[in-house]
């Protein structure tokens, strides 16, 4: 982890919190079928990589979700999430994601 020397250690914990949260916030939206408050935790010029997909911008991904078979039910799990901050407006995120999926007979 590198540390950013003129950044108070306090705001560089504020930070990696914040962005953490966006990032559980984002796959509880996605499990939660919420594609709206999934890409308002975006920026506009959102790029997501899905499934061998580059969605550009919050209308391409709900576009491509909206697809999704509506029987199904996702769980995502996130574990060993960093964040390393490079400075007060950017962060790079690394982190393990787990999907759970059953797909049952009837809509959800």
């Amino acid at each position: 982890m590198n540390r950013i020397p003129s950044m108070d250690r306090d705001a560089e914990r504020a930070i990696e919190w914040d962005c953490g949260q966006v990032l559980l916030r984002f796959y509880d939206a996605f499990d939660a079928w919420d594609y709206a408050a999934m890409v308002a935790l975006c920026t506009d010029d959102v790029v997501w990589h899905r499934a061998g997909k580059a969605l550009t911008g919050r209308a391409a991904i709900v576009a491509e979700l909206e697809r999704r078979p509506t029987t199904q039910t996702i769980r995502h799990v996130v574990t060993n999430l960093l964040v390393d901050v490079r400075d007060a407006g950017q962060a790079d995120a690394r982190l393990y994601l787990t999907a759970w999926r059953h797909d049952g007979a009837g809509r959800r």
